[in-house]
Formats: structure tokens, C-alpha cells, sequence
């Protein structure tokens, strides 16, 4: 086990000091989707689109700004019980702070509001934190990430975001 931990390091190590240009050495733009499962209550799956603009403050830490529309739907049970009431609509605006222990991954948290467009029409404080990898191309990369999110006690899901990179 010893063996296994050290070959990791020593390999990761090595892919972050021969990389050139750090993902955290530019500022970025990226779109994607996300897709979130909550993790109790009245929904049951989400959907979204999301913008993040990226820019870096040190070696290895980026400052993130992301803005996104998110679906979540209701359980079935729900719906049978009280009717169609669709989804709750949400807009989430959250900064954070990257870091990069090397080029292509990072961890990150954020924060900031979510506001739901229909329903209730609630303004929500949002946490979010956990992973995301760096998959590089010719003239951009895949941003995919896991992260934990909690909208203050109403809304906490696990979102999984699929997106592209464009380097600026």
C-alpha cells in the first residue's frame, strides 16, 4: 500500500512539474451542463446549463465565477398527490476559489445565492464544494467536475458538470 501511495505521488508529481502552462496560469471561460441528484426531500433530479469564468490570482489558485439555470423536478409521488406543479426553476450565482495541486485537477469551493424564478420564488444561499479534472485539447479542454452542494436547508443535491474550456 506504501508502494502504491508513493508511485501516485511521485507520478503526479512529475505530470505537474513538466507541464508548462498550469490550467490555474490563464484565465478561462467555460459552458456546459450539470446534472444533480438532491440528496433528500421533495425532489428527485435536476437538469442545468452553466457559464464559468475563470481567472487566475497565484501559481496554483484561480478565482471562479459561475452563473447557471437549474431544473429541479419533483418526485412522482409528489406530483400525483398535488398535481403538475413542474419543476422549481433556479438561478444560482456563485464566486470561488480553485486550487490546483497540479495542472489537470483541482479542488474548488464557492458561494454565494440561488434565486428560483417560479413557485415560491425563494432566495436561497449556495455552498458547493469538491473536484473537477482538466482534460486538455488542441485549443481548449473538458472541465468535468463532482461537487457537493447545499442551497441554504432547502436544496442539497450532488452535481456532476460536463463542460468545455476555452482558454483566453
Amino acid at each position: 500500500m506504501k508502494k502504491l501511495i508513493l508511485i501516485i505521488f511521485f507520478a503526479s508529481s512529475t505530470i505537474a512539474a513538466s507541464a508548462q502552462l498550469s490550467s490555474s496560469d490563464r484565465t478561462a471561460f467555460s459552458l456546459g451542463g450539470e446534472f444533480t441528484i438532491p440528496n433528500f426531500g421533495l425532489y428527485s433530479v435536476g437538469t442545468g446549463a452553466t457559464a464559468k469564468f475563470e481567472f487566475p490570482i497565484a501559481p496554483l489558485f484561480s478565482i471562479s465565477i459561475t452563473g447557471n439555470i437549474t431544473s429541479v423536478f419533483y418526485h412522482n409521488s409528489i406530483l400525483n398527490q398535488y398535481g403538475d406543479s413542474g419543476a422549481d426553476v433556479f438561478v444560482p450565482i456563485k464566486a470561488g476559489l480553485k486550487y490546483y495541486p497540479i495542472s489537470t485537477l483541482y479542488i474548488e469551493g464557492e458561494g454565494g445565492g440561488a434565486l428560483e424564478l417560479n413557485h415560491q420564488q425563494r432566495h436561497l444561499g449556495a455552498f458547493g464544494v469538491g473536484p473537477g479534472f482538466i482534460i486538455p485539447q488542441r485549443k481548449g479542454a473538458f472541465d468535468i467536475s463532482f461537487r457537493y452542494e447545499a442551497w441554504s436547508a432547502q436544496v442539497k443535491q450532488t452535481v456532476l458538470r460536463f463542460a468545455y474550456r476555452f482558454g483566453l
